[in-house]
């Protein structure tokens, strides 16, 4: 059902962008006209205090016949009076203290006059009238369809204005600002749709309530006790005045929610007109659709006009990449290797269309299309499929009908398929529709060609892996480069110091130290880029600082590269590296509460971390195989209390346990820091990382929240692999 949200908005705001664009453009312009009625005739305008009462003795003695008072939404005054027009020939300002008159009132600017009718009806009379409207009403359709979008991509309305999930400055922008600009937007066309509606007699505003008094008119009073006279002057809108005193003469007293014929002899009130809520609704809406008289509501009408020019242009843009049409040159009938995408900002569209690039020039027979426009491949040997997750662990909105497609059309042929998800660890459903896709694919006749990789945050480095995983799977030469800008960083040398090897009986573990040859700068928790050939891609680190010098911690894989290479190193050698800022994940200044959780090489940071802070109140949990595992960093723990340090240990088996088993334990008193401030980090395997994540939220729902709310608030912080 979401996607139909995420349909409506693309659809309204694709067949509404021209009229949109003239309407905000025009609204735009009108909405500076009442910063330049406020600076003109500035002397006219109205005190607060100054009442009817007040002024009229004064005009009666100025002018020899007052026939009426106005004050404009600006609280200028004016008046036509005898006397007056001989002067200025109609109605003028006049200062309401002196009472001098200041200028003839003028008809309205012309430019703006001219903008304001192109806004109402595109000059097009009444058929553009309708077209205003009905584009009104479609902006009015298209914010609330964005608060849905919205809602949905944010993973829940709880989370509606939280951090937005790392994507390109386009969709980041175009979410950013519609979630804060939302109601200005949403009044602007509210506002913009009851006056259309209005224009188009759907309501009527004429409809009045009448009540006739029947006063005793018989006693003159003089004017400054009339009881509504008394009023201040700024709640009367006209004054109409009678020809004479006469018991049957009367003015007529213009109020913002009624009219008052109150008797020129008595002063007794003869008859009130109320206006019907219609009026009220239209009066009101004009007022937040034009800000006449405000001085702050001009200033969201503004904005509100920009932001929807911004709108057109960034969802142009999405929708432009969204709806782009490959160049595929062969049929489908005809593919041998398709690949589906499923995107739902543009973003892995890049990388299947780059992809699909290389193929082409490789001169194999491919077909490309989004994963909802999956279809009947009779002679297809590979499928590749790289998808986004959009929400909680959804469909992006080009895939949402992938399932029904594939059983509908190969889930029993036989070919070999391979997955990239793309998404952002920190999210508890992390690639999660490319994990639902290849759960289905395992259940079919096809079979797996390479396991399916979730790559982070769009890495290119990480793409770069399975790209030439694949391709050399394939054996085809593709060089990554030609296809992806790689920023080429300089790489430094590095001096073996120390190095220590220890095997505790499962596996061989050994720490480096560094120095660097040339002065650098580093904190613990950043990352070192180690290249175990010059072609090599890089392999990262996570670096402690130790008398200014660098660990790493290194656990040796039978097969890997990077592990073996650096295995292989003496002390005295030097290799090439460099060091990769990891601001997110250094050690915060000011805080004083502090969890550290680390398995395994994931306590490096930790160690200079704990040197680095003594002084603050830390706490490490760590957990390793056994006790002859940590003997590896024992010495660079500067352990003053027995509480600072827990240890874990898996595989001694009298004090057999997990970090979990002790984070399960003291669930409360590690939710309730959190609550009152304090921080996580964590460093070490995924797997360790979402367990604690598990205990962590289960324990957090008791009290309304979430750990990833922590997440967000930068509370609990994670570098894990």
């Amino acid at each position: 059902m979401n996607w139909y949200w995420r349909l409506a908005h693309l659809w309204l705001a694709l067949v509404s962008a021209v009229f949109l664009f003239l309407l905000a453009a025009t609204g735009f312009i009108l909405s500076f006209e009442p910063f330049v009625e406020k600076t003109q005739f500035a002397e006219a305008q109205i005190d607060d205090q100054q009442t009817l009462a007040e002024l009229l003795p004064r005009l009666n003695e100025k002018f020899d016949e007052i026939l009426e008072i106005q004050v404009d939404a600006y609280q200028r005054l004016s008046i036509e009076a005898l006397g007056a027009e001989e002067k200025m020939g109609g109605k003028v300002y006049i200062n309401p203290n002196s009472l001098e008159i200041i200028a003839e009132v003028p008809k309205s600017n012309a430019f703006f006059q001219w903008v304001r009718q192109f806004h109402r009806s595109f000059m097009l009379k009444s058929t553009g009238r309708w077209l205003v409207g009905i584009t009104s009403i479609f902006l009015v359709l298209i914010s609330i369809s964005g608060i849905f979008v919205t809602a949905k991509r944010q993973q829940g309305w709880g989370n509606f204005f939280k951090p937005i999930k790392p994507t390109n400055f386009t969709t980041f922008s175009h979410i950013f600002l519609g979630r804060y600009m939302l109601i200005p937007l949403f009044f602007i066309a509210l506002t913009g749709s009851i006056l259309f509606l209005f224009r188009a007699e759907f309501f009527n505003e004429n409809k009045t309530e009448i009540i006739t008094f029947s006063p005793d008119n018989s006693t003159e009073k003089d004017l400054k006790d009339f009881a509504y006279f008394n009023q201040a002057l700024k709640n009367f809108q006209k004054i109409e005045f009678p020809f004479s005193a006469d018991p049957d003469e009367f003015y007529t007293l213009h109020l913002a929610d009624k009219v008052l014929e109150v008797n020129a002899f008595s002063g007794e009130i003869q008859q009130e007109i109320y206006f019907s809520n219609h009026k009220k609704l239209k009066d009101f809406s004009y007022f937040l659709h034009t800000g006449e008289g405000s001085w702050w509501i001009p200033i969201f009408l503004i904005l509100g006009s920009l932001s929807i020019l911004y709108f057109i242009y960034s969802g142009l843009k999405m929708a432009s990449k969204r709806l782009m049409k490959s160049k595929n040159q062969w049929l489908a009938e005809d593919a041998e290797i398709v690949i589906l995408y499923g995107s739902e900002n543009g973003a892995t569209q890049r990388f299947a269309m780059n992809f699909f690039k290389a193929l082409v020039e490789k001169k194999q027979k491919v077909f490309i299309a989004t994963m909802n426009e999956l279809q009947n491949f009779p002679k297809l040997k590979q499928l590749i499929i790289m998808t986004s997750t959009y929400g909680d662990g959804e469909a992006p909105n080009n895939a949402h009908k992938f399932t029904e497609k594939f059983q509908q059309y190969i889930q029993n042929q036989t070919f070999e398929y391979s997955i990239v998800g793309f998404g952002a660890r920190e999210y508890a459903q992390f690639c999660q529709f490319a994990k639902d896709c290849d759960a289905l694919l395992n259940k079919s006749k096809a079979n797996c060609l390479i396991p399916s990789v979730y790559i982070h945050n769009q890495s290119k480095i990480e793409f770069q892996s399975w790209w030439n995983l694949w391709s050399g799977k394939n054996h085809l030469e593709m060089p990554f480069q030609a296809y992806f800008k790689m920023k080429e960083i300089e790489r430094k040398s590095f001096k073996i110091e120390q190095k220590e090897v220890i095997n505790d009986g499962f596996s061989t573990v050994f720490n480096l130290i560094l120095n660097p040859i040339d002065t650098l700068s580093f904190e613990s928790g950043d990352l070192l880029a180690i290249f175990a050939s010059p072609n090599a891609r890089e392999r990262y680190y996570s670096i402690a600082k130790i008398n200014h010098r660098i660990l790493i911690s290194i656990k040796l894989h039978e097969k890997g590269l990077c592990s073996r290479y650096l295995y292989q190193l003496k002390v005295g050698e030097t290799l090439q590296a460099y060091i990769k800022k990891n601001e997110a994940f250094h050690f915060p200044k000011h805080q004083k509460s502090m969890l550290l959780i680390a398995n395994g090489t994931g306590i490096t940071p930790f160690l200079g971390m704990m040197q680095q802070n003594p002084a603050n109140k830390v706490h490490l949990l760590a957990g390793f195989r056994n006790i002859k595992h940590f003997s590896l960093y024992g010495k660079y723990l500067l352990i003053t209390e027995d509480e600072n340090v827990t240890l874990c240990f898996s595989r001694e088996k009298e004090v057999k346990r997990y970090v979990q088993d002790v984070v399960n334990q003291q669930a409360d008193k590690i939710v309730l820091n959190l609550i009152n401030g304090g921080e996580i980090m964590v460093c070490g395997s995924l797997k360790m990382y979402y367990s604690v994540m598990k205990i962590l939220d289960q324990n957090l729902k008791k009290q309304g929240l979430s750990a990833y709310h922590f997440v967000e608030k930068k509370q609990i912080k994670h570098d894990c692999y």
